[in-house]
Formats: structure tokens, sequence, C-alpha cells
């Protein structure tokens, strides 16, 4: 140069110092135990440095009112679904449409359905002779297997011991009269009088609409 010093040209380096850099160090235990996931621990001088907080996540009210737009949904925890484990005819309903308010044990469709028929017809015969005190302790050993197996059969059609109960079966006309499972309001129903179901999709949904769900998308900044 004119001045007579010579130039040095220098590298550009962090505004911090390498010791002050921080290290992530994965926490393995941590991923075990959660799929997909990893925890990172950080010295606490370094936390500093980079200006990172953390805070543990919890229920709170927002601090000033926020207008947002949601829908009202039933609770799903009170959802209950009331499906055919075998094929059958709604002879007759007993609810007509949805919004329509039950308690439990309501009658809901009379079905006939040939497999129920058959597996109540079984389970008829074997709880008459169960019932008949015998000195045979084998011959009743016998009568109580038939009962039971033939319990379980209605059970695996979906009949509870309350449908066994109320005398839900129909002798004359070989049908089922359907129950409600618990106390709510019909939100669907997927039935006519006369129609032909199957499995594939639940004949009522019922809902305890007494406590709902509103459910809404809020943007992250509108909650700072």
């Amino acid at each position: 140069s004119k001045c007579g010093m010579d130039l040095v040209k220098k590298e550009e380096t962090s505004s911090l110092p390498s010791s002050s850099m921080p290290a992530l160090q994965p926490d393995h235990a941590a991923m075990s135990n959660v799929p997909g996931l990893a925890s990172v621990s950080i010295e606490q001088n370094r936390l500093q440095l980079i200006g990172l907080r953390t805070a543990t996540a919890r229920e709170m009210a927002i601090g000033s009112s926020l207008p947002i737009t949601g829908y009202v949904g039933a609770n799903e925890k009170t959802l209950s679904a009331v499906s055919l484990r075998s094929s059958g005819w709604g002879n007759k309903l007993y609810v007509n449409e949805t919004g329509q308010q039950i308690q439990k044990g309501a009658p809901l469709v009379q079905l006939y359905s040939p497999e129920i028929a058959q597996a109540w017809r079984e389970y008829e015969s074997a709880r008459h002779p169960s019932q008949e005190s015998s000195v045979d302790p084998q011959l009743a050993a016998v009568r109580a297997d038939m009962l039971a197996t033939a319990k379980a059969r209605l059970s695996q059609l979906g009949l509870s011991d309350d449908d066994l109960s109320a005398s839900s079966f129909d002798e004359a006309s070989s049908t089922i009269i359907l129950r409600s499972p618990s106390a709510g309001t019909v939100i669907e129903k997927n039935v006519v009088e006369g129609q032909y179901s199957s499995s594939s999709e639940p004949l009522f949904v019922i809902a305890d609409l007494s406590t709902v769900w509103v459910v809404a998308d809020i943007y992250e900044s509108d909650l700072a």
C-alpha cells in the first residue's frame, strides 16, 4: 500500500467462540420410547446464548377474546353404534327419524334374520332342559355346556344378556327386536322398513348430546 502497510486478508468467523456453539446430543433412550421422535440435551449456558426457552404444555385460558369459526359435533366418547353381525330384513321400525331421543333398552327395529332365528331356537332348546333338575352329574354338565355354547353363538351374532332376558325373540314371526345400548339421540339411521341390511354398516348411531364438542382450526400465531 502507499502508506507502507501490508494488507492481510482475514476470514470471517462466527461471533460466538467455538466453545460456545451449542452441541445437540440425541437422547437415545427417549428415541426408543417415542417412535419417530428424538430428544436433545443442551447445556444451560448454551441455552442462554441461543435464547432458547422451553415450557411444559398445559391447558390455559387465552388472554384475550379470539373470534374463530368451527362446527359443533357429538362427543365421540358417548357414541354407540347398533350393527348387525348377520344379514336380515327390517320388518318394523320403532325409531323412524334422526334426532329422536331414546332411552337405554328402547326398541329400535324388529329384524328377521334366518341365522339369528336358528341360533335362538338352539338356545331355547338348550335352556329348558338345563333348568330341569337331574341326578346324573354328567347329564347336567352336558346340558350346561350346550346352553353355554348356544348363548355364546347368540353373543357372536350381537345379542347381549339384556336381549336374552328381555325376551326379544318372537317365536311366531321368527324376528328379533334390536334395542338401544344407551340413552341419547339418534344421529344416524341407515335402515327403513322392509330393507335388507348386512353387517357392512351400522343401522343406528346414538350419541349423548348433553355435552358436545366444538371443532375449530386456529393458527399458532393467533395464540401468541
